[in-house]
């Protein structure tokens, strides 16, 4: 069977992370994705949130993968003349330029739909569209800090932690991908498509939907809801210096716990009885767990836990995770052949769908690498194309 999105053309303008990264998940289901690049290029081409690789930014690698490479100068009449002719025959477009951009590039939804009323638009910026910080420059470090996100883990002095990864970005190209495939479904229903507003402040407020509920009328049972803070929900350091990683939530887990540290006595202790109790012990709890741990290797507590069925895994360095048991024995990597780089490794689908084919993952393409077959594909004559290369308006 066909992938679900075959047969679907997505015209993606967008930059950095977010934004194409749900072009990516379109990419992966069978979507025909053009990435389109001012002459400068995708400002994520030289974004280096990591090491660089031969000076390359890998991250590209991984939200630019199952995508054609067209370079447009949309600052041009011409090049936007071009744009709209690519939108009369696609599905989606999607960008993440700041409120106001689309209008004076003549990109609007409202504009767009007069040409393509089947047209899915799909527009993110950081902080919303109205109020008074629609124009501020928004990333995921700022927005992890304006949502509250990055007050929740602090070091010993006090000085907010981030959360190590770009969890707003990515938890957004999902959230829209989602979107999108909505938009599609409720196509096939109407007849017509509809512009779909995002903002990576709402992915933010999305993500803490479990910590963000407010009782307007009650006050709280125990002093705190940090997470890290609470000792059944805390890392404990091992002999060998590694930490476990405990989420230990119901009297059951508890008990298996305390079987697997060989402490059985501490399952029936009244103190730790429920979540709450032992919540409100949490620092006395907290001593005893620091000592039970630090007596063997992580290693070995790690079989003894999973013996157990204790909620509870060895924290990994990032590089551990590639050969990892689970992501080994369920294929959660592939590798590719990335073009003058050699083979990349990174991660695949994150689930499957027994109705269609496995996705196949193509490399990230190089700049423009896809411009004239995309052009041909949509009617433009050879002289054309040559006459838009020598004009700077495509490359």
């Amino acid at each position: 069977m066909p992938l679900p999105l075959h047969g679907i053309r997505v015209l993606d303008l967008s930059s950095v992370w977010a934004v194409p990264a749900a072009g990516m998940f379109l990419g992966d289901q069978g979507a025909d994705v053009v990435k389109i690049e001012p002459p400068k290029g995708d400002d994520g081409r030289r974004v280096l949130t990591m090491p660089p690789v031969l000076g390359e930014s890998r991250a590209f690698w991984v939200v630019n993968r199952n995508k054609r490479g067209l370079v447009l100068d949309l600052r041009q009449p011409d090049g936007q003349a071009v744009l709209r002719r690519l939108v009369s025959t696609a599905d989606v477009l999607m960008h993440n330029f700041r409120p106001g951009v689309d209008e004076r590039l003549g990109l609007a939804y409202g504009t767009l739909r007069e040409l393509n009323p089947r047209l899915i638009y799909v527009a993110l910026t950081p902080w919303g569209s109205r109020g008074r910080f629609r124009l501020a420059r928004g990333y995921d470090l700022l927005v992890q800090a304006a949502s509250g996100i990055l007050g929740r883990r602090k070091l010993a002095n006090g000085k907010p932690r981030s959360s190590g990864i770009w969890a707003i970005d990515t938890s957004t190209s999902m959230l829209l991908s989602y979107a999108v495939a909505l938009a599609l479904f409720q196509r096939e229903r109407t007849g017509l498509g509809q512009r779909i507003e995002g903002s990576l402040l709402g992915t933010a407020i999305a993500l803490q939907m479990v910590e963000m509920v407010q009782a307007l009328d009650a006050g709280d049972d125990w002093p705190t809801t940090d997470l890290g803070s609470q000792a059944m929900l805390a890392a404990y350091a091992c002999a060998d210096g590694t930490y476990v990683q405990l989420a230990v939530v119901s009297t059951q887990e508890w008990a298996n716990l305390c079987a697997a540290l060989e402490r059985p006595e501490w399952a029936k202790d009244p103190r730790f009885a429920t979540f709450s109790d032992r919540a409100r012990h949490s620092d006395e709890l907290a001593r005893m767990l620091d000592e039970a741990f630090a007596a063997r290797t992580a290693a070995a507590w790690s079989e003894r836990l999973l013996e157990q069925d204790a909620p509870a895994m060895v924290v990994l360095p990032p590089d551990a995770v590639f050969d990892s048991d689970p992501a080994r024995a369920n294929g959660m990597f592939v590798e590719v052949q990335q073009p003058g780089i050699g083979r990349v490794r990174m991660p695949g689908v994150p689930f499957r769908l027994s109705g269609s084919d496995t996705p196949r993952i193509r490399p990230a393409p190089r700049q423009g690498e896809h411009g004239t077959e995309v052009l041909r594909e949509a009617g433009f004559s050879a002289d054309e194309i040559q006459r838009l290369r020598a004009a700077k308006i495509v490359g």
